[in-house]
């Protein structure tokens, strides 16, 4: 199945030469295809689908995460430390670990604490400033010798400096001054805009116009964007607290052995390789086939020539996704799905909540009619006619379950497998596996409570554990038999 995905996408180039790839191997599983409610819940679906397959024995390194720009790995990345699950980036930087984003990360933590000496060494000249590796060797003697911090030498520069470096120490220092009085009186996001725009770290790269400096200002757009999201989702958010949630991301020490952990990687660094199990994320119009090639044929056949390299990528099974809705470069987008999904015939897609139900298969060792029997047995996923010219299935909840204050729960193709078991969801019990519209898969830990106060704490993969009044929430029971 997923080589005739991938044929059938690139057989829409017009200007390809008419070829078809074909396997040794016995027919495999249809494709997953999972529709988000945004570009978190898409994360919580890759990791939740990724312990699964740990479970069945497949380890890490036989799994990757294939996206169109490097800006999508930010939210992605977060998600896997949350959950555990151990990864390397290919062919570049971890998002935190980019040179822009450490850069504002060192002014903030100068700001937060400027005894910090090594995020200062970082930024003193940054943008430059005239403030030379000597005279920075000369402020941290300085420093030593009188038992603080080079900030402090920052207040009163050296008279060994010459009258040149000590004006330019003088100017950072009054801007660096300025700034740690003015954050404390701003809301956190207002706060990291303005020490961006006050240091000029935009400016750095706006006035060059290579890939490489769009890359860069695409990344700090991400940076302030993930400030602006951790700010909604946590109560009373202060900059002390967002330093430290970026530690539990930094901070993870990922194992160095490829078979112990997942792969990140855009698709143009995906050529070549190939692993057992690949996500294929974002496929959205806008995004993938970006903005930039939807109305130009010939750049719209290279993002489907990318496309069908993503597919290939996977030996065993593949698991595609688009979100409804994307904040990314701290703006937020509603897209339609991709052009490409509309290529791809019904009969090889498969709705990625009723696949849940479905056993993991080996594609190597099983036989066709192992193949065709478990299918059989498979609720046909609804179609979802519109703008693309095609129907496929999806997994965003759209059915309405008879739950109470359930109106939006699953796909129609799972609301009917739940149906029958209903009356049997109003209450829950520790160890059971649940399904949350927002939240994903997860196991419930505790009740407390009785009747309609039941509240029921649920843990997930990518969440950590929240709690839900049990008559209200939008869960209901997976099926794991």
């Amino acid at each position: 199945c997923i080589l005739d995905t991938a044929n059938q996408i690139i057989a829409h180039n017009a200007s390809r030469k008419d070829k078809t790839l074909w396997t040794e191997r016995e027919t495999g599983d249809k494709v997953t295809l999972f529709r988000a409610s945004d570009e978190r819940s898409e994360a919580a679906w890759v990791c939740d689908r990724m312990q699964t397959l740990k479970t069945m024995g497949v380890p890490f390194g036989k799994m990757a995460v294939l996206y169109r720009v490097n800006a999508q790995s930010r939210v992605l990345e977060e998600m896997l430390v949350r959950a555990g699950i151990p990864y390397r980036v290919f062919g570049g930087l971890k998002f935190y670990d980019r040179r822009e984003v450490r850069d504002i990360i060192a002014y903030l933590r100068v700001i937060i604490n400027p005894a910090d000496d090594v995020s200062l060494r970082r930024i003193i000249n940054t943008p430059r400033r005239s403030i030379g590796e000597a005279t920075v060797a000369e402020l941290a003697r300085d420093a030593a010798a009188n038992g603080y911090p080079i900030f402090t030498s920052l207040q009163e520069p050296h008279d060994a400096l010459s009258s040149r470096a000590k004006k330019s120490i003088m100017e950072f220092s009054d801007h660096l001054n300025e700034a740690i009085a003015t954050v404390d009186t701003l809301p956190l996001a207002e706060a990291v805009a303005y020490v961006v725009e006050k240091f000029g770290l935009r400016a750095i790269y706006e006035k060059g116009d290579s890939d490489e400096a769009r890359d860069r200002l695409a990344n700090i757009d991400e940076f302030i964007g993930a400030v602006n999201e951790f700010a909604k989702l946590t109560e009373n958010a202060t900059l002390e607290s967002y330093l430290e949630n970026i530690a539990l991301v930094t901070d993870v020490d990922t194992m160095q052995d490829d078979q112990k952990v997942a792969t990140l990687m855009t698709l143009h660094s995906a050529k070549g390789l190939e692993f057992g199990n690949v996500f294929l994320i974002g496929l959205e119009q806008g995004l993938f086939p970006s903005m930039r090639s939807i109305h130009d044929p010939a750049k719209l056949e290279e993002e489907r020539r990318l496309c069908y390299v993503g597919c290939t990528r996977a030996m065993d099974r593949l698991y595609i996704s688009y979100a409804q809705q994307r904040t990314m470069y701290n703006q937020t987008q509603h897209n339609m799905p991709s052009q490409f999904l509309s290529e791809i015939p019904e009969r090889l897609l498969e709705d990625a909540i009723t696949a849940r139900n479905a056993p993991l298969t080996n594609p190597a060792v099983q036989s066709r009619e192992a193949v065709r029997a478990s299918r059989a047995n498979r609720t046909p996923p609804p179609a979802l006619p519109g703008r693309l010219g095609g129907a496929y299935p999806t997994g965003t909840p759209t059915g309405k379950l008879g739950i109470p204050g359930v109106t939006q729960g699953l796909s129609q193709a799972a609301a009917r497998a739940f149906a029958e078991q209903s009356a049997a969801m109003r209450l829950f019990a520790p160890g059971d596996r649940v399904l949350h519209k927002k939240f994903g898969e997860g196991n419930v830990v505790e009740l407390r409570g009785r009747g309609s106060d039941t509240r029921v704490l649920i843990e997930f993969a990518a969440y950590g554990v929240r709690e839900f009044v049990s008559s209200l929430a939008p869960i209901v029971k997976v099926n794991e038999s």
